[in-house]
């Protein structure tokens, strides 16, 4: 386990691993994962505990089970940086020979996420900071559309493992009015306020040519499990990748 990270910070923690395919088996498959404990005073035997029961389909590849009241009880009685998990299943027909579970190559390897809220906290102090307009059937101004992306339907599903998809968001709606105008998220809609509706405007009152649209003004990060070029499984955070607030600019 590393030893950077505190409890506290921990938002859910997910243990992943492949099932092998095989054509004996005839019906959805259950795994059994436990936490492997030390070894007793003795050294006699390991003490094992069930943590998660899974059921998979005969077409699944990559199983993933939460773990996360697990990992956050080794990091809240750091007596050991090494633990472990044991994958059992007991109605697989190759279980009775060999695990199921892939350990080779390397990127077929068992492996753990940690996911952190460091920046959930920063992300939830941008969002008590402004609100953008979610876009409805009474809402013309600016405001902040759904968009699914399913990584399947794009051709990504085979490298990414993980989320299957995500809502990206993106901004449509007038900015005419002035009540759109102040919803911005950029520190140009006082003076687009007052070119487009000042009274000391240079045309006679009139509305300039200059006309704001609606665009994002602050984004989310997204993070990926996905297979590189090596083959190797990888964690990473895209930034920039969800819509967080739509603004008149």
């Amino acid at each position: 386990m590393p030893n950077d990270i505190h409890v506290s910070e921990v938002s859910n923690a997910e243990l992943w691993f492949r099932k092998e395919q095989d054509l004996m088996d005839s019906h959805n498959q259950t795994f059994v994962v436990s936490e492997v404990a030390h070894w007793d005073r003795n050294k006699s035997f390991k003490k094992s505990t069930p943590v998660a029961i899974q059921e998979t389909s005969l077409t699944e590849e990559w199983v993933r089970v939460d773990v996360t009241h697990v990992v956050k009880n080794w990091l809240d009685f750091y007596d050991s940086p090494v633990h472990a998990f044991s994958i059992v299943c007991k109605t697989c027909v190759k279980d009775e020979l060999r695990s199921p579970v892939s350990s080779s190559p390397a990127d077929n390897r068992p492996f753990l996420v940690i996911y952190t809220h460091i920046q959930q906290r920063r992300t939830m102090r941008h969002k008590r900071q402004r609100r953008s307009a979610v876009c409805g059937p009474d809402v013309n101004e600016c405001c902040k559309e759904s968009l699914y992306i399913s990584f399947a339907e794009i051709g990504w599903s085979d490298w990414i493992i993980k989320p299957e998809g995500y809502n990206a968001y993106f901004c449509k709606g007038s900015c005419l009015s002035p009540s759109a105008i102040t919803i911005s998220g950029s520190q140009h809609h006082t003076i687009l306020h007052k070119m487009m509706y000042g009274k000391n405007s240079n045309s006679g009152g009139g509305r300039p040519e200059l006309t704001p649209c609606c665009a994002a003004t602050q984004f989310q990060p997204l993070q990926l499990v996905y297979m590189d070029s090596n083959r190797t499984v990888t964690t990473k955070l895209l930034s920039n990748m969800i819509v967080e607030t739509c603004g008149c600019m």
